[in-house]
């Protein structure tokens, strides 16, 4: 990488480049997370978007360690390549310590990977935002990192096209009891009170951790359960 800087700063302070990058989300596919006491569950949409150079079919929903799960709305490029490096770094430290990484360890160093990417020069922030969800010795998290490194804990969240109203969906029914397939459902709900069209059991991926501190992804008979369930709604 080149050690000149090209970031370049508006007249109101702020970091041009990743004002763009955060523009890539408004038409990229869809991810919610939702954290409760007994775990947390992610859910991403894939389909057509107006987004080209998003990856509509690809998987969404990456296991980083044993006990932490990454997923992510932009572009999907950009997304395989954090993923990658939080491989790297939860190895590393598996390696090193003989022990899971915990997820602030890992938010810690992954935050400046993305951080860096902001003011190098040779290369542009990345055009995605990431929820990190994970199990540990202090229960349950859900983190977002956003295109400019910096992260923050959340008990829901939403990123990608119609995010807003999906934030307000969820806003108004989460609460820190409910069970983990009442979250699932409450996801796919959101999905479909927000999208343009029925959604089906091909467009969905799910992630769930709990407290066997085992992060994992659904598959489609799993996946079925709940779309019919919502079909039958």
């Amino acid at each position: 990488m080149s050690k000149y800087s090209f970031t370049i700063f508006s007249p109101k302070g702020r970091l041009t480049q990743v004002d763009f990058a955060k523009n890539t989300l408004l038409t990229s596919n869809p991810v919610l997370g939702v954290k409760t006491k007994k775990g947390v569950i992610v859910i991403a949409k894939s389909g057509n978007t107006k987004n080209h150079l998003e990856n509509n079919n690809g998987t969404k929903i990456f296991i980083v360690s044993s006990n932490i799960g990454i997923t992510g709305s932009g572009l999907h490029t950009d997304l395989r390549i954090i993923v990658k490096k939080a491989r790297k770094i939860a190895r590393k430290f598996q390696n090193n310590f003989g022990e899971q990484i915990t997820i602030k360890q890992l938010l810690k160093d992954l935050s400046i990977f993305v951080q860096e990417y902001t003011h190098t020069g040779g290369v542009r922030p990345f055009g995605i935002s990431i929820f990190v969800a994970g199990f540990d010795e202090s229960g349950p998290n859900l983190f977002q990192i956003n295109p400019s490194g910096s992260f923050f804990k959340i008990n829901w969240g939403g990123i990608g096209k119609n995010s807003n109203l999906a934030l307000d969906f969820l806003k108004k029914r989460w609460n820190k009891d409910l069970e983990l397939e009442d979250c699932i459902k409450l996801g796919l709900n959101a999905f479909q009170e927000t999208s343009d069209s029925p959604i089906g059991k091909s467009q969905i991926q799910i992630g769930l951790i709990d407290e066997t501190c085992f992060f994992f992804v659904f598959n489609q008979n799993q996946i079925s359960r709940f779309i019919e369930t919502l079909e039958n709604q």
